[in-house]
């Protein structure tokens, strides 16, 4: 097995040009390379460049799954409905009946939310078989084990597309946020969760990273192929036929002991309060766009150079 590597253009301007953040090297099974982590000279959108193909990213999932984020966050599943609440009370104001597809579901902890809230008639997509199950049983929701793009929907059909730490893992996010708009209703709602760039590159590189992981980077650059900030995530969605009504603070992942639950739970509180009071949001980036009334940008992005 051989990982391979591919070099690309930004996914939201189309621009080549970038500087260089950071970079890691990643190993499977006696395969070694380097990824980039650049920031681009026109957007500033932060992204994997050199970064593994689709092929090879594919293999990190299914080989290396105990040290996937993926795992850890999203497919183990802590049975937590609490940190949820506040999205589908948000959702609910917006769009407080019809179908809601959460892509990416993981083993399904936001689908069990959103099916147990009753409000809508709630569906899943996701491609790693193991988890899909789990969602199912999790929800009693139909979960289709593929990539959205594949997924038996048709055009028109949703009320709400909900997409939590998903974006940041797809190699053409404009790509399928252009599938998202086709999948939704005219006046259709996209909620995205995505992790903050500005506050990773203080706690994720640099002296902090080096004092908690004894590396000078862990950005996690075989999973994560992009990282956002509010005006990156902000400027993607607008040019792919979204208007963004409002950003908050996410709820954390609440995966570890007590302690580190706690700790996160109490981050929160101090990152909300700063967000509110200051307008600097340090902690996940969580927000709800419309439909856009517009048409969408002509697509300018390049997936692979």
């Amino acid at each position: 097995m051989q990982l391979q590597t591919e070099r690309v253009s930004c996914n939201s301007c189309g621009a080549s040009g970038y500087q260089k953040v950071t970079s890691e090297v990643y190993e499977l099974d006696g395969s070694q390379v380097s990824l980039g982590v650049v920031r681009c000279d026109r957007c500033k959108l932060v992204y994997t460049n050199p970064r593994l193909t689709q092929d090879s990213t594919f293999l990190v999932y299914k080989e290396d799954t105990n040290h996937t984020i993926s795992s850890n966050y999203c497919w183990s599943g802590d049975h937590s409905q609490a940190r949820f609440t506040p999205l589908i009370r948000r959702l609910q104001e917006l769009s407080p009946t019809g179908k809601l597809l959460d892509v990416g579901c993981g083993s399904g902890d936001f689908l069990r939310a959103a099916s147990q809230s009753g409000s809508w008639d709630s569906a899943g997509v996701e491609p790693v078989e193991i988890a899909a199950e789990s969602a199912r049983s999790a929800s009693d929701a139909v979960v289709h084990a593929c990539v959205l793009e594949k997924a038996p929907i048709s055009p028109s059909s949703m009320d709400i597309v909900t997409m939590l730490g998903v974006l940041e893992h797809l190699h053409d996010p404009a790509d399928t946020l252009s599938t998202v708009r086709q999948l939704l209703k005219p006046s259709g709602l996209l909620a995205i969760y995505v992790p903050n760039f500005n506050y990773l590159r203080i706690k994720d590189t640099g002296p902090l990273c080096f004092l908690r992981r004894r590396r000078w980077s862990d950005l996690h650059p075989q999973e994560h192929q992009f990282h956002f900030t509010i005006n990156t995530l902000h400027a993607l969605l607008q040019k792919n036929g979204f208007d963004v009504l409002r950003t908050d603070v996410g709820q954390p992942f609440a995966v570890g002991n007590t302690v580190v639950r706690n700790l996160k739970r109490g981050f929160h509180i101090g990152v909300q309060a700063l967000w509110r009071q200051t307008g600097v949001h340090l902690g996940g980036l969580e927000v709800i766009a419309r439909v856009s009334k517009q048409p969408a940008a002509l697509p300018c992005h390049i997936p692979a150079a």
